[in-house]
């Protein structure tokens, strides 16, 4: 199931989005402070949020209503779940542009960015969404357009970077996120996008840590990607994230 309860309220405004969060302070706070990140965005490649208001269980969030969906659906209607080349050129250039402005503008990590937080508005233009795992840095925290530190680790197994990876036996490199975990995100949403598969899930997400942590992964030998895009995901996914 999807994060949002979607209401649509017939197309006629932007589409409200309520996120449930239980009776948990903590959780509502956790709302509070995505809409707060979220409320300050302006980008033509990030989901606009309009308003946004409480109570004492939930947060709401107002946002953009984005008719067609997502990169994810898009991918599951294809008979081979994969993107052209060209397509696949033409939203990451979209991407980009929305994480170098929350990177260099707003000193926001995203730490979630995955094709099911790829919405598609009505002219198909991607729209970079849900901010619930974002983190606000300071400038104080900025060294050289480095982020020095970010808080714990956090986003969706197969798309995590390796430094934010912390494993049941221990096993970690850094447990931090900074800007290059949404760069790591990148690489695995191209990957993914043009192979029909992700390079390090696995059916147990111990397994696919593994895997992340020990950067295992092949391309597929019965799809055609051409050696450009294979130096360009090859080139993003590196365990070190300064290589990145």
């Amino acid at each position: 199931m999807d994060r949002y309860d979607v209401h649509r309220c017939n197309g006629l405004i932007p589409c409200p989005l309520s996120l449930n969060l239980n009776e948990s302070y903590a959780f509502v706070q956790a709302g509070e402070t995505e809409a707060r990140i979220h409320r300050r965005l302006a980008h033509d490649n990030i989901v606009r949020c309009r308003h946004s208001f409480c109570d004492d269980r939930s947060t709401f969030l107002v946002l953009e209503l984005c008719h067609n969906e997502s990169i994810k659906h898009m991918l599951n209607r294809r008979q081979a779940h994969r993107l052209t080349e060209p397509e696949v050129k033409h939203y990451l250039k979209q991407l980009i542009g929305a994480l170098k402005y929350l990177h260099d503008e707003r000193y926001v990590v995203h730490r979630d960015v995955k094709p099911a937080n790829l919405l598609l508005d009505k002219h198909m233009r991607l729209k970079l969404a849900d901010f619930g795992l974002a983190t606000e840095l300071q400038a104080t925290q900025i060294d050289g357009g480095r982020a020095k530190i970010v808080k714990d680790s956090g986003g969706s197994p197969s798309f995590m970077a390796p430094e934010s990876i912390e494993t049941k036996d221990g096993r970690t490199t850094r447990h931090v996120s900074s800007f290059e975990v949404d760069i790591w995100s990148v690489g695995v949403v191209c990957f993914t996008a043009l192979a029909g598969e992700s390079p390090f899930a696995a059916g147990d997400a111990e397994v696919t840590y593994k895997r992340i942590l020990d950067n295992e992964y092949e391309f597929p030998d019965n799809v055609n990607i051409s050696d450009d895009a294979r130096d360009c995901i090859d080139r993003i996914l590196r365990t070190d994230p300064s290589d990145r």
